[in-house]
């Protein structure tokens, strides 16, 4: 155990640690281009079929010609009846209506009216295989049903034309139902417009008619109504109790507005001082007196210039002054009272006449109650005549409107008219073989392309180093191609050939020839690809390379004992001495390939106290000793766990420098899981190009929980002929091949 742990850290030391899974791969074009060429018989197999049954089915196929006839949809103006609003909103609807005469050209009652149009007959359409109609009606449903089939509706891009085409195996037909199919739907459209335009015409005078009767009934109702009430009108709008409440509210107002401002002047006067009152400085009294004081202010002011104030004129003058002054005082209480008076009065007398209309307003509103209840029956009426009268006008309008319609549509060009006549077809439209021949071409070789990447997705077999390493996350060792000696066809790597003559030659001693090839034909490939397994298994522990080496798969048949005996036979040639130990108890092969009696062997070892001498049996080379599996045993996984088994392998390392040990595989048993745990180093050998990835992930997991260490992988019974491999290790083993005689792998084709 403490080796195993000094190799474990040899191979960290060294960098031989497997990639990781996650690690992305760039893509690589080449590996999608030799999965194709892989699979090319079976892409080229596809293809022929494809193109063979294309053109059969073209071959048998009815001939069809194709007539195409264009006809306008354009929609037609549509404002009678309508507003001017309505009327706009109906031409935007130009999608809706052009969707429906699509519906329209390929319904059923138009294909029975161009039946009729053409006075077609079942012989005409070459349908006698209708059943024989009871009448000619139940013939045209039946007539127009295969008509249906022949035709074909389609809108002309950006504009408002639409093609009619038909398909039948008569060109004569074909035109004929395109033109006649044109010509119906035009007629029809023409006689569609002028039934809505009568129709219109005729629904707009019934509702004139109507609409004036109406109006002169509700009128003379009105009338009898307004004098049972007593209810009248000012211009037709008002009555004279609203016009009596609009008048009092109105002079309400203007009396608030007079009060208001009369009681502001009188408390404004009230509480001012005399001086500062417009109306006080105006009073006569006031202005004359202030008029005669600034009088004799300039008079003694021109005095003054020429006499002292002494002066006997200028004292009369200070007297005057002060006599006028004195007299200012009461003429300014005086007007004072005067213009308070007058306020306090204009005051009262507007207060006075605001109460008096209030009152007043009162009664216009009681008036104006009673007279509200009488005139909402009276309005209502009123209202009723005014709509009837502006309907009147609309219509009256709508009506001259279709009356210029009317008259337009019969002398201007229809919206709807024949824009392109379907001409006699003098080519077939269908089958066209040289389309369908290239189109099968083309479908063959994309579909079984597809078919071919798809098959390689879902191939989960292990094929190239890098599947090895990304899949499994273990070391790549190497490869062995298939090997077949060179006296069988003269040919080592065929896969074919290998399967017959194993199969031919089961009975026969030959069939172990492979396992001893690299003793009996040292130059070939097979036995350079088994050097190269050695080499890369010696370097796997620089310095220290694994002396016991357990061989084993996921599952049978991948070759593990065919790798066990050659790289055994290897390392001989290294001059060193090595032992084989078939642990396959159950299924033992080992003394086939020496062709040895299996009277003793691991078995007796195991179940008895004998040495590990007693059991070995010489190889073909002194260098090459056997221990062979021995009679079978009920409990070969019991044996494998004993102390013996141990003690096996601690005695032959004293003595062999490698013990490889041939093993059962791992799913089916647990056996190899018990060896793994008692050996330096585990070799898992996968068969290339047939072995899932996902059994071979289970076998490692197995022997993961055994804390044994796997070496490496090896892929074993390779096809070099396969593009897989033949583009890449061709030149190599072509080369060795050459040098030993072989005939080298044939090229792909």
């Amino acid at each position: 155990m403490d080796d195993k742990k000094a190799f474990l850290n040899d191979q960290k030391q060294f960098g031989f640690q497997p990639p990781l899974e996650s690690e992305q791969r760039d893509v690589d074009f080449r590996y999608y281009l030799l999965a194709l060429l892989n699979r090319r018989w079976m892409i080229l197999t596809i293809t022929i079929f494809v193109v063979v049954g294309t053109t059969v089915y073209s071959f048998f196929q009815t001939p069809q010609y194709r007539a195409r006839s264009i006809v306008d949809i354009s929609p037609p103006p549509m404002y009678i009846m309508l507003p001017d609003s309505a009327a706009q909103s109906v031409m935007y609807k130009k999608d809706s209506f052009i969707n429906t005469e699509y519906r329209l050209l390929q319904g059923r009652d138009m294909a029975k009216g161009v039946a009729k149009r053409l006075n077609l007959t079942r012989k005409d359409i070459k349908a006698d295989w209708i059943k024989k109609p009871n009448s000619r009606e139940e013939e045209l449903s039946e007539i127009a049903s295969k008509l249906l089939k022949m035709l074909k509706v389609t809108p002309v891009p950006e504009t408002n034309l639409c093609e009619i085409v038909i398909l039948s195996p008569d060109p004569k037909l074909s035109m004929i139902l395109a033109n006649g199919w044109a010509q119906e739907y035009v007629e029809r459209r023409l006689d569609s417009m002028q039934q809505y335009t009568r129709r219109a015409e005729e629904l707009l005078l019934e509702q004139v008619k109507s609409l004036q009767q109406s109006i002169v009934e509700k009128e003379k109702e009105l009338h009898d109504y307004s004098l049972e009430q007593k209810i009248f009108k000012v211009d037709n709008s008002k009555s004279l109790s609203s016009e009596e409440l609009t008048g009092v509210n109105n002079s309400l107002a203007a009396a608030k507005q007079e009060r208001i401002s009369a009681q502001v002047r009188y408390f404004a006067m009230k509480s001012a001082r005399r001086e500062s009152i417009p109306e006080v400085n105006q009073h006569h009294s006031v202005s004359r007196k202030r008029e005669e004081y600034v009088k004799l202010q300039t008079e003694y002011a021109e005095k003054a210039r020429i006499y002292k104030e002494n002066y006997p004129e200028m004292i009369r003058l200070r007297n005057q002054l002060e006599v006028v002054q004195k007299s200012l005082e009461p003429a300014v209480e005086q007007a004072y009272r005067e213009v308070l008076g007058v306020a306090q009065a204009q005051y009262q007398t507007a207060l006075a006449k605001e109460q008096a209309l209030q009152g007043q307003l009162e009664g216009a509103k009681r008036n104006s109650v009673e007279a509200g209840q009488k005139e909402r029956p009276y309005d209502r009426m009123t209202m009723e005549i005014e709509n009837k009268k502006q309907l009147l006008t609309l219509l009256l309008q709508k009506q001259n409107q279709a009356d210029v319609q009317a008259d337009v549509q019969e002398k201007s060009t229809p919206t709807s008219r024949i824009i392109e006549l379907a001409e006699l077809p003098k080519e077939i439209f269908t089958p066209n073989i040289k389309k369908n021949i290239l189109l099968s071409i083309l479908a063959g070789v994309l579909g079984s392309l597809a078919l071919a990447l798809l098959l390689e997705y879902f191939d989960r077999s292990l094929k190239t180093p890098e599947d090895v390493e990304t899949h499994l996350q273990l070391p790549f060792l190497g490869l062995v191609p298939h090997y077949l000696p060179s006296h069988h066809n003269g040919n080592n790597n065929s896969s074919k050939a290998l399967a017959k003559k194993e199969t031919a030659t089961e009975t026969s001693i030959d069939k172990y020839i492979p396992y001893r090839l690299s003793m009996n034909d040292l130059n070939s490939s097979a036995s350079e690809a088994l050097k190269t397994l050695r080499t890369s298994l010696l370097l796997s522990f620089p310095g220290r390379p694994p002396r016991t080496v357990l061989i084993t798969s996921s599952r049978a048949g991948e070759g593990k004992t065919f790798i066990a005996c050659n790289l055994a036979l290897t390392l001989t040639q290294l001059e060193k001495r090595v032992v084989i130990v078939d642990a396959d108890m159950r299924n033992p092969r080992l003394h086939k390939v020496w062709d040895l009696k299996n009277s003793t062997g691991l078995s007796i070892y195991l179940t008895s106290d004998v040495s590990a001498a007693s059991v070995m049996r010489p190889g073909p080379s002194e260098r090459l000793s056997l221990i062979s599996s021995g009679p079978k045993t009920p409990r070969p996984a019991e044996l494998l766990s004993s102390t013996r088994f141990e003690e096996l392998m601690t005695e032959l390392q004293k003595t062999f420098d490698f013990v490889i040990v041939d093993s059962p595989p791992v799913l089916p048993v647990t056996d190899s899981v018990i060896i793994a745990s008692r050996v330096d180093t585990v070799l898992m050998v996968v068969r290339g190009g047939a072995t899932p990835r996902d059994v071979v992930k289970m076998a490692k997991k197995k022997l993961s929980k055994s804390n044994s260490t796997i070496v490496g992988t090896v892929l074993n019974a390779i096809d070099l002929t396969d593009p897989y491999y033949y583009y890449r290790y061709y030149t190599e083993y072509s080369y060795y091949a050459e040098a030993a005689g072989e005939a080298p792998p044939p090229k792909s084709s």
